[in-house]
């Protein structure tokens, strides 16, 4: 318990720091679900597009209950999965995103990237 405790900080210190490469490999080693390893290795070479779908489907799946994963592991996917959607510009789904889990502070960048 205390580990997770500790490398949940390492994780928001090195995040905090821009220290993506840090954080993508310390999460490599980490990770238990397949599906993270390989959101994490396309983030690495910027394909967003399969980034955000593959985020998607372990977020599905983790809903249905299909495996059980970390909580850290889980915050993980849906904090990439939005920086996903940004990249690739898609301001509407993080709209409804926003709207839906109400995130004031999601909800106003997103209204303001679509000029609202």
């Amino acid at each position: 318990q205390e580990f997770k405790i500790v490398a949940d900080l390492f994780d928001d210190l090195y995040a905090n720091l821009g220290a993506d490469d840090v954080c993508v490999s310390f999460w490599k080693q980490r990770a238990v679900y397949p599906g993270t390893l390989c959101a994490l290795t396309l983030k690495q070479f910027d394909h967003w597009d399969r980034v955000q779908y593959q985020l998607w489907k372990c977020q599905q799946r983790m809903s249905k209950k299909l495996r059980k994963v970390a909580e850290s592991e889980c915050r993980l996917w849906q904090k990439e999965w939005l920086l996903a959607c940004k990249k690739l510009g898609h301001w509407n789904i993080l709209e409804q995103r926003a709207n839906d889990q109400k995130l004031p502070r999601l909800q106003l960048e997103a209204q303001c990237h679509l000029g609202k």
